[in-house]
């Protein structure tokens, strides 16, 4: 585990995470985060292009993702 940084929440709940935590994690504005309780903590985890090949993998050939999909392309040629 790395080194503490304390920081407070906001009164609409919103927490900055200190820069030098950003800069060592390659995080930028508008990055995606998973968020979850672990035991008694918060967990954020970035969602990156890993995540995403990782689930296009488990649904590949699966029905449901080939109907979403031609839904998708029926929307775009709207």
């Amino acid at each position: 585990m790395g080194v503490a940084m304390e920081v407070r929440a906001s009164t609409k709940g919103r927490v900055v995470m200190p820069a030098p935590l950003r800069r060592k994690l390659g995080i930028k504005g508008g990055t995606k985060f998973l968020v979850f309780e672990e035991e008694d903590r918060i967990v954020l985890q970035p969602v990156t292009n890993d995540h995403i090949r990782k689930v296009r993998g488990m649904l590949r050939g699966s029905r449901p993702l080939q109907v979403l999909m031609e839904e998708r392309a029926r929307e775009r040629e709207d």
